[in-house]
């Protein structure tokens, strides 16, 4: 797959601006707009950028949700914004951004921590 997989990375690295993660991890959410209930989800992709995460509801784009990644080694806190959801399946993926990026060990730490 030598030289697919390297025309493959480069596209994909020229479309996103962050290189995403595939992982599985619990989240929970919390809200301005979700009001005293949390929503648990699951991460399924990690960025320096963002998340994306499965909730079983729809949240509203520009909604601002403080999250709870639900860590082997602990929890780790994080905030952004809902930039899109889409449902797919039973279940509604979403789009979250942070407000300053990550460093980039961020997202590779998580991947590489919870992939064992």
């Amino acid at each position: 797959m030598g030289d697919d997989r390297s025309e493959w990375l480069g596209q994909h690295h020229a479309r996103r601006r962050f290189l995403r993660l595939p992982v599985s991890l619990p989240v929970i959410a919390r809200g301005p707009h979700l009001g005293p209930t949390a929503l648990h989800g699951v991460v399924r992709a990690v960025s320096a950028g963002g998340l994306t995460v499965e909730f079983p509801v729809s949240v509203a784009p520009n909604s601002v949700l403080a999250l709870v990644l639900q860590m082997r080694g602990g929890a780790v806190e994080v905030e952004g914004r809902v930039v899109w959801n889409r449902a797919i399946g039973g279940t509604i993926h979403h789009g979250i951004a942070f407000f300053e990026p990550k460093p980039l060990e961020f997202a590779t730490d998580i991947f590489l921590s919870e992939s064992r």
